[in-house]
C-alpha cells in the first residue's frame, strides 16, 4: 500500500504524516485493511502521524464522511 499523500523530508528519516482518502461509493471501503496498513506503514517507515478519510459522494451532502486519526498502538 502507498498512502495517498505523505508528507516528509526527503532522504531522511523526517517522515511527518500518511494519509489514506477513499470515496464512500468505493466498493473497495475496507476500513479495517486500509488503517491496519496505515498502522503498519507507521511503524515500519517511522512516520509520526497518519489518518484515514472517507469523503461522502453519494447524497447532496459532499464532504467528510468518516475520519480516523491512527494513533500509536
Amino acid at each position: 500500500m502507498f498512502p495517498d499523500i505523505i508528507i516528509h523530508h526527503r532522504g531522511t528519516q523526517d517522515n511527518l504524516l500518511a494519509i489514506e482518502i477513499k470515496k464512500s461509493n468505493n466498493n473497495n471501503v475496507a476500513n479495517n485493511e486500509d488503517v491496519g496498513r496505515l498502522e503498519s506503514y507507521k511503524k515500519s517507515l517511522f512516520y509520526r502521524h497518519a489518518a484515514y478519510i472517507i469523503f461522502e459522494v453519494d447524497s447532496e451532502y459532499c464532504g467528510i464522511k468518516h475520519f480516523e486519526w491512527i494513533k500509536d498502538e
